[in-house]
């Protein structure tokens, strides 16, 4: 076998909106919008740069079924750059592109393969030797894609680098949507030696022999997708073995931090802490735009200045102005008071007045389990609601305990200042 290079990428959701941040920071709209595309067109300077073979795309590259047309006509443009310089692309349809979706009449270039949705289909790749490797795949027909479409997959040719390209759910990771489910068995038995997947927004390698992999998305989105984001460069070597290299991607990075409080004596000391943040965040993204949501934490002096009504908020606007004049910009997308009252939460839960009992079912919640799920149950009314929750997001885990941590502190609040 001859050494080549090809490269896998998933989830590019060209043209997302990202639509929280943009409602709120309007002047932030033109950059988040372009980002996907700049991603995607990164990944393509880098097929180029690295003279890949081809190029996989394991579904979802456009974020709606409509795929809208600024969208299609940009991927299009950098499969054709890509045809332009002999490289393949392989590209198949997710759950947030299936093909039942709307679809502009646009013409492909000739070295690039959309693969259907009603049957694997298995093509050759060549380098100027002759045949090399196999590249085989299938897309989404409907959003909620519950075929068992690794049941189609067969390895077609044992002396050949054999690459399958999947959206699905490997695993039954829970994040996820269970959409084309199977099991890292499932995929090791089919005789393929790299299973390209897509779905699972996380970098994972699930198995190395074979390679199964899901790249990640090549943009985060939200704070909820942290760190650099990119695809997968893969190279194959003379006896058939593949190296992975991790190749950054993204044009806007999402990041968190927190500030401690503890030994800061005035307001002046906190700002001071919060902007060298900031500039931290910025300095370890590699000269990309950063979205940061900073956590307050510790208990000390300011505590009491900070729970006056408006003054994280006053904090966060202050924060934003210095962040958009900042080259690159940082925005500080949400600050959070997660700091304490200077008690000692545990010890005064043992106390059996009402704040102990309040203290003792607020530990309580915010360690998990039946409580927990008892705190998003009393919620559910708001956030379930038919015209509400079209304007108002359920609570992640994290937002969760946040809810929580302020409930407790207003309790504590209220009730210690009684005795």
């Amino acid at each position: 076998m001859r050494p080549f290079t090809f490269v896998h990428a998933a989830d590019l959701h060209l043209d997302s909106p990202f639509v929280g941040v943009t409602a709120e920071a309007p002047q932030l709209s033109a950059l988040l919008r372009e980002s996907t595309f700049r991603a995607f067109d990164a990944l393509v300077d880098l097929c180029i740069r690295e003279r890949a073979l081809f190029l996989v795309i394991a579904g979802d590259a456009y974020d709606g079924a409509d795929q809208s047309l600024r969208a299609q006509l940009r991927f299009r443009d950098g499969l054709e750059r890509l045809s332009a310089t002999s490289i393949r692309s392989f590209v198949a349809h997710g759950n947030h592109d299936p093909l039942s979706g709307w679809s502009h009449r646009i013409s492909w270039p000739e070295q690039a393969t959309i693969f259907g949705a009603d049957q694997v289909r298995t093509h050759t790749v060549s380098d100027d030797l002759g045949p090399i490797a196999t590249v085989s795949g299938i897309s989404y027909r409907e959003r909620n894609e519950q075929r068992r479409l690794h049941r189609e997959f067969v390895a077609p040719d044992a002396s050949l680098f054999n690459v399958a390209v999947l959206h699905c759910n490997c695993g039954g990771d829970q994040r996820h949507d269970p959409y084309s489910p199977c099991t890292v068995p499932d995929l090791e038995s089919l005789g393929f030696d790299y299973w390209a997947l897509g779905h699972v927004h996380e970098r994972k390698t699930l198995s190395t022999r074979p390679l199964i992999v899901y790249p990640g998305n090549t943009q985060g989105r939200s704070v909820r997708e942290l760190g650099e984001r990119g695809c997968c460069l893969v190279r194959v070597d003379g006896t058939g073995n593949a190296k992975l290299e991790f190749r950054a991607l993204d044009a806007v990075r999402w990041e968190t931090a927190e500030v401690d409080i503890t030994a800061l004596a005035t307001v002046d000391e906190l700002v001071a802490g919060l902007e060298q943040s900031l500039e931290d965040l910025s300095d370890r993204t590699q000269e990309r735009p950063v979205l940061a949501r900073i956590a307050l934490v510790g208990h000390g002096p300011l505590y009491g200045e900070l729970r006056r009504a408006g003054a994280t908020e006053d904090l966060q606007d202050r924060l934003r102005e210095i962040g958009l004049h900042r080259r690159p910009l940082v925005w500080l997308e949400r600050l959070t008071n997660r700091c304490r009252p200077e008690i000692d939460v545990e010890a005064r839960a043992n106390e059996g007045d009402l704040l102990g009992e309040v203290l003792q079912v607020a530990l309580s919640m915010r360690a998990g389990g039946d409580a927990q799920q008892s705190a998003q149950a009393a919620l559910s009314e708001l956030y379930d609601h038919a015209r509400l929750r079209r304007v108002l997001a359920a609570p992640g885990a994290e937002e969760l305990q946040d809810i929580l941590r302020e409930a407790e502190r207003v309790c504590i609040d209220l009730l210690e200042s009684e005795r």
